[in-house]
């Protein structure tokens, strides 16, 4: 793969060695992918979900800081 970029490598790089945590979480009928953030609080990163209303819902945006007294157990996440 070619990246034809002016940036620099640091920074279109910056962030790449991270590790995610990631989890599934399903509430209700919707499934989404989660990235912890720290222990009281997530992110969602995707929406699974074959209800086109859920996408229009602005609570299950992805990018949106969801707060970890949503799930039961914090390692699970349900």
């Amino acid at each position: 793969m070619l990246l034809y970029t002016p940036l620099p490598m640091e920074v279109v790089l910056e962030g790449l060695e991270k590790a995610r945590d990631y989890h599934e979480v399903q509430i209700g009928d919707v499934t989404m992918i989660l990235e912890r953030i720290s222990d009281s609080e997530s992110k969602i990163v995707k929406l699974i979900s074959t209800n086109p209303n859920d996408f229009l819902n602005p609570t299950l945006q992805p990018g949106k800081i969801v707060s970890a007294t949503l799930f039961l157990d914090k390692n699970s996440y349900l």
